[in-house]
């Protein structure tokens, strides 16, 4: 189950508040989560163009719930659905975007 709360805070605020209420940001293991979530900023838009996930960057891609890395190459189920080197940098955090890419998830 995901929650969508529409507040405007930076990654590391987003992180925290999810912690203080015992839940924590998105994720995503599979393009159907990813179509979900995307299913679901689609039908509150437009108060949710995008959102932060819970993926950041530190010598390579990471969840913050896990510590487990984040692949790279897009295995043959399309996972993971995003586009890797869009960035403008990579000392970031993952943000899923529905405005982003021309193909959906």
């Amino acid at each position: 189950m995901h929650v969508l709360y529409n507040a405007h805070m930076t990654w590391k605020e987003a992180v925290a508040f999810c912690r203080q209420q015992g839940m924590m940001l998105a994720t995503i293991l599979s393009t159907l989560t990813a179509a979900v979530l995307g299913e679901a900023m689609i039908r509150s838009r437009p108060d949710f163009e995008n959102m932060w996930i819970g993926g950041f960057y530190d010598m390579g891609w990471t969840w913050v719930s896990t510590a487990d890395p984040i692949p790279e190459n897009m295995e043959s189920n399309s996972y993971p659905p995003w586009r890797f080197g869009s960035s403008k940098n990579n000392a970031g955090c993952l943000l899923l975007d529905r405005h982003v890419s021309d193909t959906p998830v």
